[in-house]
């Protein structure tokens, strides 16, 4: 046996090419699909395996496990609205071939009973981003791209003044800010146009 081989086969032999001394990662993508008004699904491409398949896709939010050895899309679904998630595939030849999605998030989350009183201006925005509120609340600020990836998480205290968030860095494009205060939630659409 070669102990130095990463898959550490028993029956592997130095010279037999069964020996795997170096990773090469799965190429994968993660893009969150199937909002709906309870829960979101994540679907997962493999498009190439690699050298450490089998692998097995887990996640941050429940024990639920999916081992897969070929290329495909697979769906991981059942999260909830409002939870973020991150997908995680594991060789089963142990952490040394591993690939980690960002956080990933359904963006159409809207609690339509508690609506906040906001103004997010200017649309389109440049460089920042001005969030009004009818009253000063703690809030959790996050601006989500439509791949429904997190990019920007901030807890800011909400006022009628006016809080400025920065965008300056982010891609052009159609973004989601969700604003969450105080039980409730709201999504605005805004563009990032530099």
């Amino acid at each position: 046996m070669d102990e130095e081989a990463l898959n550490c086969d028993p029956e592997a032999t130095i010279d037999s090419e069964d020996c795997i001394y170096e990773c090469e990662l799965p190429e994968a993508s993660f893009e969150v699909v199937g909002c709906d008004e309870n829960e979101f699904t994540v679907e997962v491409s493999i498009s190439d395996l690699g050298n450490g398949a089998p692998y097995t896709v887990s996640n941050s939010v429940n024990d639920e496990t999916l081992v897969i050895d070929e290329e495909g899309t697979f769906d991981v679904a059942g999260f909830p609205i409002g939870d973020v998630v991150v997908i995680t595939i594991e060789s089963t030849f142990g952490d040394v071939c591993t690939v980690t999605s960002t956080e990933l998030g359904c963006p159409f989350s809207i609690d339509e009973e508690n609506q906040l009183s906001l103004n997010v201006f200017p649309n389109p925005a440049n460089a920042t981003l001005t969030i009004q509120s009818s009253g000063n609340a703690w809030s959790s600020v996050q601006v989500i791209d439509l791949a429904g990836r997190i990019v920007r998480d901030e807890q800011i205290m909400l006022t009628s003044t006016g809080v400025v968030i920065e965008t300056s860095t982010l891609a052009e494009g159609d973004y989601l800010v969700r604003i969450t205060s105080e039980g409730s939630t709201v999504t605005e659409k805004v563009m990032i146009q530099h």
